[in-house]
C-alpha cells in the first residue's frame, strides 16, 4: 500500500479499508502483529488484503545484549509497550495505523529524520513518548494539502499512537473520528470485511 500520490478520498479509502479490516479481526481475537504500508496489500480492483495475522502474543525482539547492534528498521511499528516486551495486543495495532498515517501524510520513513538507527535508539525515543515530527502547516511537506482534512487526518493519527495502549482509538472510533467533519463522501467508504478478505498465516 505505496500509492503516495493518489488524491486524499483514495488514500482515506484505502485507510478505512485497512481499520475496517482491524475492526473485524480485533472482534475475533486476533492481531495483525506487523502492520505497515508493506504488509498491507492492494489487489487489482483496489481491495486492500491484511497479511500476517495471529493471536495476541510477545512480539521477537532482540536479545538484549545486543540493542546496539541491532539495526531499528524492522522494529519501527511496535508499539511502546511492545518495545518493553510486553505482549503485542490489539491497541498495539492502533499504533503501528498512527506511523502508517503518518507515512502517507509525509511520503517518508518513520523516525528517520531523528536519526533513529538501532534499537536501542527506538526503544528509547518511542519509550519517552516521542514520536515523528508532525508540522502544524500543511504545505511544510505534508502531501495531503487541503488544511480540514491535514488537520483531522494528524488528530486521528495522534490519538493512535498515544503512549499508553488505553488511550489509543480504537478501529471502530478511528472510523468515527475520521469521519465526524468535512467530507461526507468518505461515508461511502465504510466497508465489510470477511474471512476472504485476509490471507493467514499459521502460527
Amino acid at each position: 500500500m505505496k500509492n503516495a500520490y493518489a488524491p486524499y478520498d483514495v488514500l482515506l479509502g484505502d485507510m478505512t479499508q485497512v481499520l475496517n479490516g482491524l475492526e473485524y479481526l480485533h472482534s475475533k481475537g486476533l492481531v495483525h502483529l506487523d502492520l505497515s504500508l508493506s504488509t498491507v496489500a492492494v489487489d487489482s480492483n483496489h481491495v486492500v488484503k491484511l497479511t500476517n495475522i495471529g493471536k495476541p502474543r510477545e512480539a521477537s525482539l532482540p536479545h538484549q545484549g545486543s540493542f546496539d547492534a541491532t539495526k531499528a528498521e524492522g522494529y519501527v511499528y511496535l508499539a511502546p509497550e511492545v518495545l518493553r516486551g510486553q505482549d503485542y495486543v490489539t491497541e498495539s495495532d492502533m499504533y503501528a495505523v498512527g506511523l502508517m498515517m503518518w507515512e502517507i501524510c509525509y511520503r517518508g520513513t518513520a523516525y528517520v529524520d531523528e536519526n533513529v538507527k538501532t534499537f536501542a535508539e527506538l526503544k528509547s525515543f518511542v519509550c519517552s513518548n516521542r514520536r515523528p515530527k508532525t508540522p502544524e502547516d500543511p504545505s511544510d511537506g505534508g502531501y495531503i494539502r487541503e488544511p480540514r482534512d491535514y488537520n483531522k487526518w494528524t488528530a486521528v493519527m495522534a490519538c493512535c499512537w498515544a503512549n499508553e495502549p488505553e488511550s489509543r482509538l480504537t478501529a471502530s472510533s478511528w472510523r468515527e473520528n475520521i469521519n465526524k467533519t468535512g467530507d461526507s463522501r468518505s461515508g461511502s467508504l465504510r466497508l465489510s470485511f470477511h474471512d476472504e478478505h485476509f490471507q493467514t498465516n499459521d502460527t
